[in-house]
């Protein structure tokens, strides 16, 4: 499923990531609060249907301890009096409707990824602070441009980019709230959130999880999920496969899918390697168990993280007061470099793909004798294209996509003449040798865009 999404948006991802460049570099990182955030209470607040629980002490940590919400959070954050240090947005679509109305909105801080939609910069906030994330070409020219940067795992989440960027900047402990990562209370999401327009029901006759709409009218519907259709109350509009997980407290089991058990499955293997080197609390109250993560009620991690300031307004103005932004022309180069290479495979491409289909067309004519010398200098062509690929993300991925979509359209016959078969194997290899052109193509119009951004 993540490898279609992949597939689906990659090509949106990519060019969000040039369009958002320029504010990525240009804009304090998010991560520029490890100078001051060493041992202070991290929160990161998710908007999972137990947020309602808890979410009234939340008020009581203000100054005491960094608090992160992922954007979904933020209304019913608003509802409960509870103004978060920082909202966090990586979703490619647009989300600004997340926004509207906040009473808070000219006091908070967004960190938005590269690859988010542009319009989340562009939001009426205090602060633009950028989280950059890796793996991304951007990151890649970054480091190559100014050596090592401060960059998170987002993992798909943005409460999970939340997490990462409470390590990152060296809070301890990092307590999780509204992190659910099951539908408690056959509920998807946190009363109050756009996203709660819709519940789950288990249908126990197909053994599935259903999505079944509760309020049409949500934006969550018309501007993210489903814009332009009209759905009805009750309408079934989606289903998933049906898990159960451990609960929080362990006494009973809870629903869950594949998203959130990925999700829960990052966390716990995040608690076990990297993150263990720090306090990780679960107080959600609810939903599903994360392995790793002490479980405290919110009330009592209370009274242990709140007897110290930490002014993180303070901290962020004076960040954005005294940053310096780098010079862009380490990064124009390593573009132009990687450009180079793009166009140069672009190039050998275009002669594998002349190469191989001479070889199948003196196959086709039966005209075998020249066919083992046109083979050998495709080899080697290829041996070459295939290490110049890796030397960029960018190339690395197209190659890797267009040679898996090659592969799953394959249906081999052993039985076939080798002739036939040889000629077939040409054939697919031509269609790879397309796929790659063209995303070569792609990229070098994106790369000269970003060029552009930089000047």
């Amino acid at each position: 499923m993540i490898r279609h999404n992949t597939l689906a948006r990659g090509s949106l991802w990519a060019q969000y990531e040039i369009e958002n460049m320029r504010d990525t570099v240009l804009l304090p990182p998010i991560t520029a609060l490890k100078r001051y955030a060493r041992k202070a209470p991290g929160i990161f607040v998710g908007a999972g249907p137990s947020l309602s629980k808890n979410i009234h002490l939340l008020k009581e940590f203000k100054n005491h301890a960094v608090v992160i919400a992922a954007a979904t959070a933020l209304r019913p954050l608003d509802a409960a009096g509870v103004k978060p240090d920082i909202a966090m947005v990586i979703e490619s679509n647009p989300s600004h409707y997340q926004f509207e109305g906040l009473s808070f909105l000219n006091d908070l801080v967004l960190s938005p990824t590269p690859y988010s939609n542009p319009e989340n910069f562009k939001l009426p906030v205090k602060r633009v602070m950028p989280l950059l994330n890796h793996p991304s070409p951007t990151h890649d020219w970054m480091t190559r441009a100014y050596g090592s940067v401060d960059s998170v795992l987002t993992a798909g989440s943005v409460a999970l980019a939340a997490f990462s960027t409470l390590h990152r900047i060296g809070c301890d402990p990092i307590i999780a709230v509204g992190m659910d990562l099951a539908f408690t209370d056959e509920q998807t999401h946190a009363e109050g959130a756009d996203s709660a327009a819709e519940e789950i029901r288990y249908n126990e006759e197909l053994k599935r999880l259903e999505y079944i709409v509760k309020d049409p009218d949500s934006p969550y519907f018309s501007k993210f999920a489903c814009p332009g259709q009209k759905l009805r109350k009750g309408e079934v509009r989606g289903f998933r496969e049906a898990m159960r997980c451990e609960s929080w407290g362990g006494d009973r089991e809870v629903f869950s899918d594949v998203t959130f058990t990925a999700y829960r499955a990052w966390l716990e293997g995040a608690a076990d390697t990297w993150a263990g080197d720090r306090e990780l609390i679960n107080s959600t109250e609810g939903g599903a168990r994360i392995t790793g993560f002490r479980e405290l009620p919110l009330s009592e991690v209370m009274k242990k993280c709140t007897n110290k300031d930490y002014p993180v307004s303070k901290w962020v103005d004076e960040i954005c007061q005294t940053y310096t932004p780098p010079d862009l022309s380490p990064l124009r180069q390593e573009i132009e470099s990687e450009l180079r290479l793009i166009r140069s495979v672009e190039q050998q491409t275009i002669r594998c793909r002349d190469l191989a289909s001479k070889a199948t067309s003196s196959i086709r004519a039966n005209k075998v004798n020249g066919v083992q010398k046109l083979l050998d200098s495709l080899g080697a062509i290829e041996k070459e294209l295939g290490a110049n690929s890796k030397k960029t993300r960018i190339l690395n991925q197209i190659s890797q996509q267009a040679a898996t979509t090659i592969r799953l359209e394959r249906h081999e016959d052993k039985h076939i003449d080798p002739l036939v078969q040889m000629a077939n194997s040409l054939m697919r290899s031509i269609k790879l040798f397309d796929k790659i052109t063209s995303g070569c193509r792609e990229a070098a119009e994106l790369f000269e865009k970003a060029l552009r951004q930089l000047k």
